[in-house]
């Protein structure tokens, strides 16, 4: 990390490893580009980007969902007031792979390659077990990305995406809603991530965002029209004129965007803003963890976007930073 040879680095790795590491390359001036989602809690997040803004750092989040030409269409459609006014957008994510819970499993030995004390980093000493770490190959994904301690399940890991593309439709990168209120069922045993949620957020315009499991879209609702992009590249729309809309020479241009990693490497080069910084990763996956700390606390919370605190509720407030092992990072 500290190489002068190196001027960049991308971060791939568990999701509870992702502040620590990309804070470490921060401190080190190192530009980052960072797999998503970026923190498992907002308090984390929001140590992270003062991190970059302190180091001057080029960031980008590596999604590559704006890049995908169907997603940048619509927004440049929406964007452009094809559907007039915001009233109404809808997120959806896919189910947690096969959709199965798991049982809590016996502890066994860790296999000799694996330093499992340094994976589980920042996260509390637990027993080795296989389906906690390992991609299991009937689930298609590892094992950790259902287990809490290391990961905030689908809310998070589509939600980085989708929710991404609702608040970039919206204009409201760099800010939050004013309220959440949420409801839904977690897994038990092992795997313990949300199997189900719904999620209302109110936005101080009025907006509201309605976020759930069902599958991978996003639909904006205007008072003139309505539009809607399914992953990875079905586009609709209230009519085909909105669809056929022609974006004049003066209006926001979005389309023939470089792909998310070609993005980063062109930002790092001129030293400018990538299309996603981590900023607004940031402020997107706050509101999927907002949405989960509402059902964990069965509380509609009142949020301050310009604070980023939550108002009168000392529970919720308390789940916005998870508690960390000192033994490989320290904030």
């Amino acid at each position: 990390m500290q190489s002068k040879e190196i001027d960049a680095v991308m971060i791939s790795v568990p999701d509870h490893w992702h502040v620590p590491m990309a804070i470490e390359a921060a401190r080190a001036g190192k530009h980052i580009s960072l797999e998503k989602p970026i923190s498992t809690c907002i308090g984390h997040g929001r140590k992270l980007v003062e991190e970059i803004r302190k180091h001057k750092i080029i960031t980008r989040n590596d999604s590559e969902f704006r890049t995908l030409p169907k997603f940048s269409r619509a927004i440049e459609l929406v964007r452009n007031g094809r559907i007039g006014k915001i009233q109404r957008i809808y997120v959806a994510v896919p189910a947690e792979g096969n959709g199965s819970a798991l049982a809590s499993q016996p502890n066994m030995p860790i296999p000799p390659e694996l330093n499992f004390d340094m994976w589980l980093g920042t996260a509390w000493e637990v027993p080795y077990t296989e389906k906690r770490v390992h991609a299991i190959k009937a689930y298609g994904r590892p094992g950790w990305m259902r287990v809490s301690d290391y990961c905030n399940g689908m809310i998070s890991n589509w939600g980085a995406h989708l929710m991404g593309i609702a608040q970039w439709g919206h204009n409201t990168e760099y800010t939050g809603p004013v309220s959440i209120e949420g409801s839904g069922d977690f897994d038990k045993g092992l795997w313990n991530t949300l199997n189900r949620f719904d999620i209302k957020y109110q936005f101080a315009d009025g907006v509201e965002v309605l976020f759930k499991i069902e599958r991978p879209y996003v639909r904006f609702e205007g008072i003139d029209g309505w539009i809607e992009i399914e992953y990875p590249d079905i586009l609709k729309a209230s009519s085909q004129a909105i669809l056929d809309s022609q974006i004049g020479p003066n209006e926001m241009q979005i389309h023939d965007l470089p792909s998310d990693k070609e993005d980063f490497l062109l930002s790092v080069k001129a030293g400018k803003p990538s299309l996603e910084p981590l900023e607004t990763a940031h402020r997107t996956i706050s509101m999927c963890q907002l949405g989960l700390i509402s059902i964990k606390t069965g509380s509609k919370l009142t949020w301050n976007p310009e604070t980023e605190e939550i108002i009168g509720d000392n529970a919720a407030t308390a789940f916005m930073n998870i508690p960390i092992r000192e033994k490989y990072f320290k904030f």
